[in-house]
């Protein structure tokens, strides 16, 4: 998974619970990294509506952030995004 990103979990208990569903976030965040379209991504999440994919499944990430300053010229950013 993604260094600074945590995804949702179950608790049982004292104990933490991650399964595959826990996944999808981080699938679909690699999705956005390696560039493919969110329209793409949406469908193979097999979402019918594109903000469930755009606002909770996706997410920034520090070299999300650093490849978009690379993109538009800018040599320094300083990142908001918190680990959590």
């Amino acid at each position: 998974m993604h260094e600074g990103y945590a995804p949702q979990h179950h608790r049982t208990g004292t104990r933490t619970l991650f399964v595959p569903y826990c996944l999808r976030h981080t699938y679909c965040t690699d999705l956005q990294q390696k560039g493919v379209h969110l329209k793409t991504a949406s469908y193979l999440m097999g979402h019918t509506d594109i903000s469930v994919t755009a606002n909770i499944y996706t997410h920034i990430t520090e070299d999300t952030l650093l490849e978009a300053a690379r993109l538009i010229g800018c040599g320094h950013v300083h990142s908001p995004v918190q680990p959590l």
